[in-house]
This record gives C-alpha cells, sequence and structure tokens, in this order.
C-alpha cells in the first residue's frame, strides 16, 4: 500500500482499514448485489424466453401437422394433435404465454404482470435456483432443474380420433379399449407426424433431404381401407418409403407403390423379384416369383 512500515504508530493502517470497511467494502458489496440482481433478472427472462419459444414453436409444429392430416380419413375416422398445458403446472404455463409478454410491451419486471404472476414468478424460480431447499441432494436439485428446463413439462399431448358423427376421444382414454386396426393407425399417425417434424426442420432444404422413413411388417393389423389412407398420407407429406409387408398384405399394398421386390424363400432355396406394379397387377405376382424360383436359385442360407 506504499505506507512506511517503521513508522511508530499504526494510525496509517488503521485508517486505511476504516476507509476499507466502512466506504470501499459496502460500496463494493451494492456493486455486487446490484450485478447479482441485474444478472439475474437477466436469466429470468431468457429462461422465460426460451421456454416461451419452444412453446410456441410446437403449437406451430402441432398445427402444420393437424393441417397435413386435414381431409385425410381412416374408415370413419379423422385424426388431429392436442396440445394442452398440463394441469399441474397450468399456472406456469400461464404466466410463460400470457400475452402481456407474448405479444411485447411487458416483461417479467412490469409492474402490472409483476403483481399478476407474482407467486408463479417466485415459486417457479425458487424451484429452479433450490432456494430454500435444504435436502434431496445435487442430483435431485438436477433433475428438477433438467425437468422445468423442458417445455414438454408444461405440456399434454394427445391424439384426438374425430368420428363421423362428429363426437371427438382422445386416444389416451381409449386406447385400451380399441380392435388391432384401430390402435395401429394412430400409431402410424404419430410416426408418420414424429419424421414429418423432424425433416421439416430445415425447412428450406426440405427437398435436399432423402426423407426416407422405412416400416417392418408394415400395416399387419390393418385393413385395406385404413392402409390406402396411410400410403396416402405418406405420399401427402412427401417421403420416400420403404415397406417390409407379410404376402398376405400384397393385394392392399401392391397397386399403390411405385416398385416391389418380391424375396420368396423355400428352404435354403432363395428367390428376388423386382416388379413394376404398373405392369404387373397383384394376382400375378405370386405366379412370377414361382417362375422365377425355378430359373434362379440361390443357395445361401441368407439374403
Amino acid at each position: 500500500m506504499g505506507y512506511d512500515i517503521r513508522a511508530s504508530d499504526n494510525t496509517v493502517f488503521s485508517d486505511a482499514l476504516v476507509e476499507l470497511s466502512e466506504n470501499k467494502l459496502p460500496e463494493y458489496q451494492t456493486r455486487i448485489s446490484d450485478a447479482k440482481e441485474k444478472a439475474f433478472e437477466q436469466f429470468q427472462e431468457d429462461f422465460i424466453s426460451r421456454i416461451q419459444f419452444n412453446i410456441t414453436t410446437a403449437n406451430r409444429q402441432i398445427g402444420e401437422l393437424n393441417s397435413a392430416l386435414k381431409g385425410a380419413s381412416f374408415g370413419e375416422d379423422t385424426y388431429r394433435f392436442r396440445i394442452i398445458p398440463k394441469p399441474e403446472h397450468k399456472r406456469y404455463h400461464d404466466m410463460i404465454m400470457d400475452e402481456m409478454i407474448t405479444q411485447g410491451g411487458y416483461n417479467l419486471l412490469s409492474l402490472q404482470f409483476n403483481e399478476k404472476y407474482k407467486d408463479e414468478i417466485a415459486d417457479l424460480f425458487a424451484i429452479i435456483t433450490n432456494e430454500g431447499e435444504t435436502g434431496g441432494g445435487s442430483s435431485e436439485y438436477e433433475r428438477r432443474v433438467h425437468e422445468f428446463s423442458d417445455f414438454r413439462t408444461y405440456l399434454y399431448f394427445d391424439l384426438e380420433v374425430i368420428g363421423h358423427d362428429g363426437t371427438a376421444q382422445r386416444l389416451s382414454k381409449t386406447l385400451g379399449k380399441k380392435s388391432g386396426g384401430e390402435t395401429q393407425t394412430p400409431f402410424y399417425i404419430a410416426v408418420l407426424a414424429s419424421f414429418a417434424q423432424l425433416y421439416r426442420e430445415g425447412r428450406d432444404k426440405i427437398h435436399k433431404t432423402s426423407r426416407l422413413i422405412i416400416f417392418d411388417e408394415a400395416f399387419s393389423k390393418m385393413d385395406g381401407e385404413r392402409i390406402v389412407r396411410s400410403l396416402e398420407l405418406l405420399r401427402k407429406f412427401k417421403f420416400q418409403t420403404i415397406l417390409s409387408a407379410p404376402p398376405e398384405k400384397i393385394d392392399d399394398i401392391a397397386l399403390l407403390v411405385d416398385r416391389i421386390i418380391s424375396v420368396h424363400r423355400e428352404g435354403t432355396k432363395i428367390s428376388i423379384g423386382n416388379y413394376d406394379p404398373k405392369e404387373h397387377v397383384e394376382e400375378h405376382v405370386e405366379e412370377d416369383v414361382e417362375e422365377h424360383m425355378e430359373e434362379h436359385v440361390d443357395e445361401r442360407d441368407e439374403v
């Protein structure tokens, strides 16, 4: 500090201590407290903004999927996705998606918004910052942070089945009561919707991706009408599709695809035929396979 260490008393150092403890330190504490408060306010704003953006994006994507499903009937049923706030976290969802901040003009610090959601703001960020918590350990805290940082925590997703009479039933409530074909249809719809969302991430690159989707044992429990509607939906989503289907589904699928590869195995003998469905109708496929078997026999154990 540049003070004379040979002085006969400690006055200069005592004065320095008083200056630091009574003037400098409170000034630093005020600046630190102010910086902390501003940082936390910024964190709150960024956190709410990110969750809000993800929920808005999810709603938009669900809307796009429903637009794609519009007009695609499966027998007498049509389907649409539903996205609603989870009841147990609805108050947080309503705060995050309130028009006061989604439409601009307000933020978390705005008096009107803060008065309306004071408890929700305090409770949500107490969970995230572990404020007031003494038990559970770091792993429990990390789990909660991960949970409440995920926008899906605030939402409930479902698939709604609309009958010919306009009545709507949520799949989550009826799944265990439906027949095999009725339960397989929403499975395909959910899978196709998921792939459609994935492939549409780069909207401007939609024609630059393979958009490939593969199904094994495709449509095994569906009737012909549902299979037709499913294939129409595959084309509507512009997927490049490979279907591995059992023989009994040939009649339903053959004329709806661009290319048929027929694999016939009898013991160690394997025959593979390649057909254009425009030239070969279903009833000819099995005859062609038998002829192909006589001419081209593969002795390998596996294809």
